[in-house]
């Protein structure tokens, strides 16, 4: 009865919304859903991520488009800032492994005048050296906190092994190096090679009808030619045998410990079973490292959503000699005893209820929708897999446990530890 419950709650939830899905004339795929909300969420993906950089380009798409949002060639930047502040719109640009976003927000009342900004900072941006110097530093800045806080230098410290040889191994945040190399020039040729409508794709999710959308969207966008852009996959990661360890010594109060594991796509059919058992494999973690044995302040499980996606544990202890295998112990325990339906359907609701606070905003909503139809099989996956995740049996996820959870590529960051903490094997 609870189960059929817990389903019902589910269902009703997280019922698949009306999506309307159009192609303008210029092959820019849109993706766009109604609501009573009166702040309109639009997000502009651009298909490539790594896939569009080289080892001497790492980071061009990045100064490009935060630049781009700098100023035009009519919206000069003080009354570019003027009609922002006017109008309450925000612009953003975001970068990542498969793809790029330039995201708007704004009140309905002010779609037309905020649109037409949009479209001008994408068709005419004045790429000026002085905003072209200003982003540069701001990403040097980014590239200096990246090894300056431990807590975020793990995680490159753990890609010198997962992403060897890999396409994601161009990093989209640049490098010192290729950061101060880049000119205009260089943004001008990324530029032409990246604003094509058929590597595009446009999220909205707003009061605005699907009617009157498609019509807005090809007087903003329908300038781009189409262009000949064809999607390539990248390939998986190289498969590991055995556990591997980058460390870094730094005299700081505790350690920070990092592990990434090659996980299945979006497209398998074990990524469910993996997805749910990582939610309570996370649950479980805090349970034991931090409320029973009091060995950290913080300890996660998590699992990437990417065209070559990676799931990864975490902890931060002065402990790890003892905090390792203990977390390796609760990981073998959810291979060889069975988890109960009932915390598996415990934790589909737990995680429901956290996906549906996630998506409050229009911003996350339209990210989402965009995300599954790149990564995915889809944008109706999303509410697929939040409304399958009950149906996920004990057997499953000790299946896809003794898979995936092996052969971890650590970055780690602390005082002296031995390396032996990390090879504990099955």
């Amino acid at each position: 009865m609870k189960k059929l419950l817990i389903f019902t709650i589910l269902s009703v939830i997280f019922a698949i919304p009306k999506v309307n899905e159009i192609t303008l004339s210029n092959g820019i795929e849109v993706l766009s859903r109604e609501s009573n909300n009166e702040i309109v969420g639009l997000v502009i993906f651009i298909r490539g991520g790594a896939m569009n950089l080289t080892n001497e380009t790492q980071g061009v798409e990045k100064l490009l488009i935060n630049t781009m949002l700098e100023a035009s060639a009519n919206f000069p930047k003080d009354a570019l800032l003027d009609l922002q502040a006017k109008y309450h719109t925000e612009f953003e640009a975001k970068v990542g492994y498969d793809y790029s976003t330039i995201r708007m927000k704004c009140l309905r009342k002010y779609w037309d005048e905020s649109l037409e900004i949009l479209s001008d900072l994408l068709r005419n941006p004045l790429l000026l050296d002085v905003d072209i110097q200003k982003v540069k530093q701001n990403l040097l800045t980014d590239i200096a906190e990246r090894s300056a806080q431990a807590d975020n230098w793990i995680y490159h410290l753990a890609n010198r092994d997962l992403l060897k040889n890999h396409p994601y191994e161009n990093h989209s945040g640049g490098t010192e190096q290729t950061i101060n190399l880049l000119g205009r020039e260089d943004l001008l040729s990324h530029y032409e090679s990246i604003f094509q409508g058929s590597q595009m794709l446009i999220s909205v999710v707003g009061k605005i009808a699907n009617s009157q959308l498609q019509n807005d969207l090809e007087n903003a966008f329908g300038w781009l030619a189409e262009g000949d852009y064809t999607i390539v996959l990248p390939p998986p990661f190289e498969k590991k045998t055995q556990n591997s360890v980058q460390f870094e010594q730094r005299d700081i109060p505790t350690n920070y410990i990092l592990g990434k594991y090659i996980s299945p796509n979006l497209h398998s059919d074990d990524n469910l079973p993996l997805r749910v058992g990582t939610y309570i494999l996370r649950d479980r973690f805090f349970k034991r490292l931090r409320s029973e044995l009091h060995l950290t302040y913080s300890v996660r499980a998590s699992l990437t959503e990417s065209l070559s996606p990676y799931g990864s544990i975490y902890i931060t202890t002065t402990n790890p000699e003892k905090a390792m295998p203990e977390m390796f112990d609760v990981i073998q325990n959810m291979i060889e005893n069975p988890v109960s339906q009932k915390e598996i359907i415990g934790t589909a609701e737990t995680s429901a209820t956290y996906n549906l606070m996630r998506e409050q905003s229009v911003i996350s909503q339209a990210i989402t929708l965009g995300r599954y139809e790149i990564v995915g099989t889809g944008w109706k996956q999303y509410y697929d897999l939040l409304d399958n995740a009950a149906t996920v049996n004990s057997e499953q996820i000790s299946t896809v446990f003794e898979r995936y959870f092996r052969n971890y590529m650590f970055g780690v960051v602390g005082g002296n530890i031995e390396h032996s903490t990390f090879n504990i094997e099955r």
